[in-house]
C-alpha cells in the first residue's frame, strides 16, 4: 500500500511538474506574443512616419521643381529683352556710325567749299 502511494505521489509530483512547465511555457509564449505585438506596433509607427517623411520630402521637390521652371522660364525672358536690347544698341551703333560719317563728310566739304570761296576771294576783279 505504501508502494503505491508512493507511486501515486510519483505520478502527482510528475502531474504538477508538467503543469508547472506547461504554465512556464505558456508564459513565455505569451510574453513572446506580446514583444512581438509591441515591435508590429513600433514597426508601423515608424513605416507611418517614414510614409510622412517621404511625402513631405515629394511635396518639397515639386516645389523645387515648380520653382526651377518659372525661373528657368524668368531667365528665358530676361534673355530675350537682353538680346533685343543689344539688337537694339547694336542699330543705334551704326545709326549713330552712319550719321557720323555723314557729319564729317559735310564738314569736308564744308571745309572743301570754304577754301574754294577764299581762292576765289582772293581772285577777285582786279583792283
Amino acid at each position: 500500500m505504501q508502494y503505491q502511494q508512493s507511486m501515486q505521489l510519483e505520478e502527482r509530483a510528475e502531474q504538477i511538474r508538467s503543469k508547472s512547465h506547461l504554465i512556464q511555457v505558456e508564459r513565455e509564449k505569451m510574453q513572446m506574443e506580446l514583444s512581438h505585438k509591441r515591435a508590429r506596433v513600433e514597426l508601423e509607427r515608424a513605416a507611418s512616419t517614414s510614409a510622412r517623411n517621404y511625402e513631405r520630402e515629394v511635396d518639397r521637390n515639386q516645389e523645387l521643381l515648380t520653382r526651377i521652371r518659372q525661373l528657368q522660364e524668368s531667365e528665358a525672358g530676361a534673355e530675350e529683352k537682353m538680346q533685343e536690347q543689344l539688337e537694339r544698341s547694336r542699330q543705334c551703333q551704326q545709326s549713330l556710325d552712319a550719321t557720323s560719317k555723314r557729319l564729317r563728310e559735310k564738314e569736308d566739304s564744308l571745309a572743301q567749299a570754304g577754301e574754294v570761296s577764299g581762292a576765289s576771294a582772293g581772285l577777285g576783279p582786279p583792283s
